[in-house]
């Protein structure tokens, strides 16, 4: 599952930065569901979430967070973003012009009000 990889990735690029505690937030309810269940079906992808928990357990503290896809816009205007790019994996050492934007109107609740904290943990991994 993409999403799932997408976490994995995103905790090598923390750790590699040494952040001592994190936020995740993410718009699938798999991957939220699976991160305190610890329990996955499919044999790839248990392993990649013994991977992830492995991962967690790197930082301080964790908390982690559900976001319905209607109000992650800035997400979503990222990965069409990447869709279109010609590369597999960048790192930008600064926001994207197309995301300040977004950005801005998204801490404003002017394109849709965030429904980020409805279900959220924190956690010891």
């Amino acid at each position: 599952m993409a999403e799932l990889w997408v976490v994995r990735d995103g905790l090598w690029v923390a750790r590699r930065f040494k952040f001592p505690h994190l936020i995740v937030e993410t718009d699938s309810i798999f991957v939220y569901n699976a991160l305190f269940r610890k329990q996955v079906q499919a044999g790839r992808l248990r392993r990649m979430l013994q991977e992830v928990q492995v991962l967690l357990s790197d930082f301080s503290s964790v908390h982690v967070t559900f976001c319905y896809q209607e109000a992650n816009g800035v997400a979503d205007l990222l990965a069409k973003h990447a869709a279109v790019s010609q590369t597999d994996f960048v790192l930008h050492n600064v926001a994207l012009d197309f995301l300040l934007l977004a950005l801005s109107q998204n801490q404003k609740g002017i394109v849709v009000p965030c429904f980020c904290k409805k279900l959220s943990h924190l956690h010891s991994f």
